[in-house]
């Protein structure tokens, strides 16, 4: 990698991440909080062990930036991440993931053990890709639509009944989080509402 940016909140961890990286020239150590820093200009990809907590703030940071990493890598609690896996909707899928899914491809590249961390977390992990469309689902045009209409529709469920729901082969009381991302956008391609 020609350029990387080591990104760290917690000010006691930098003197062992200086200590780790010094011999490494292509390296920056910033210590920074990633949800308010400034994020790149220029083509990028981000591979970070977010905190689980924060995990939708920090992906929802760094899909709505203007300059969106190309790909993004992270460590992330295994239930958030399969519920972003839009086309998957043999469990619950989420709002975020119906959302991203117009711009992104999504998938589960690895599982992890508890054991990988210390200290042991209390939850299952995984290794979460995020890897940019060439071309969106949804015209850049109609992109900001899109996601109102997907927001509003999982906000509300009179709004998501008004919907052509039909050309999906779904009846009124439909669950937004049984509907597949290929449903989302054929649905928002009929509608006449946003």
């Amino acid at each position: 990698v020609a350029r990387v940016v080591a990104v760290e909140y917690d000010e006691r961890l930098m003197e062992t991440l200086h200590h780790n990286l010094e011999k490494y020239p292509n390296v920056t150590i910033r210590q920074a909080n990633i949800v308010t820093m400034p994020l790149p200009r220029t083509p990028y990809k981000v591979f970070a062990n977010i905190p689980f907590h924060l995990s939708s703030q920090i992906v929802q940071r760094f899909i709505n930036s203007p300059t969106s990493p190309e790909a993004a890598y992270l460590i992330v609690q295994r239930q958030f991440g399969r519920k972003l896996i839009a086309t998957d909707t043999t469990h619950f899928t989420s709002q975020l993931g119906m959302i991203i899914g117009a711009e992104y491809k999504a998938r589960i590249i690895k599982s992890l053990n508890r054991t990988d961390f210390w200290p042991h977390p209390a939850v299952d992990t995984v290794c979460l890709e995020l890897v940019k469309r060439k071309q969106p689902l949804v015209p850049n045009t109609r992109l900001r639509a899109y996601k109102q209409f997907t927001t509003d529709c999982f906000n509300d469920p009179k709004v998501l009944s008004k919907m052509p729901l039909e050309v999906i082969g779904q009846k009124s009381g439909a669950s937004p989080s049984r509907l597949s991302l290929d449903q989302w956008i054929i649905l928002f391609e009929h509608q006449r509402h946003y």
